[in-house]
């Protein structure tokens, strides 16, 4: 008793491939979960990406640390991935961004946001900013444009 295989037709693969494409979702990584960490247990600021320290804070347009006082126009770059990440790839809102950044400007906020070309979706306080395809790709991070104080 032989089962006779009959070829799909193209239409019939292209019918397919489109359905299989369109229920086709990367799976989540919710990174807290995995690692039992609560939110409140995150570190919360920017990173100083020299000493390590989460002293950073902004002053004129520029990242400062406390620690070693180097100085840094992206630093907050990492900070943005960090908090994609352990909010599941899932929009962020310029408050969220201040809150993650211990920042207290909307205005600054947003033109970080901004800098990024990120896509957004909704207007003022509904605004929600989008992770960019691929963002976990993180070896491009180590560029920081960090300078030692004179």
């Amino acid at each position: 008793m032989a089962i006779k295989q009959t070829p799909l037709t193209d239409k019939e693969l292209k019918k397919i491939s489109k359905a299989i494409l369109k229920e086709h979702a990367p799976g989540k990584f919710d990174i807290l979960n995995f690692y039992k960490i609560s939110k409140d247990e995150v570190i919360k600021g920017v990173f100083c990406p020299v000493c390590i320290s989460v002293s950073m804070k902004r002053r004129d347009g520029a990242w400062v640390c406390k620690g070693c006082s180097i100085k840094s126009n992206d630093a907050h770059i990492k900070a943005i991935t960090d908090q994609f990440l352990l909010n599941n790839d899932e929009a962020i809102t310029n408050k969220e961004l201040r809150d993650f950044l211990q920042i207290k400007s909307p205005h600054i906020s947003r033109r970080l946001l901004d800098s990024l070309s990120l896509s957004h979706t909704g207007t003022n306080k509904g605004c929600r900013y989008h992770p960019p395809p691929n963002y976990q790709n993180i070896t491009d991070l180590n560029t920081s444009t960090a300078k030692l104080p004179q």
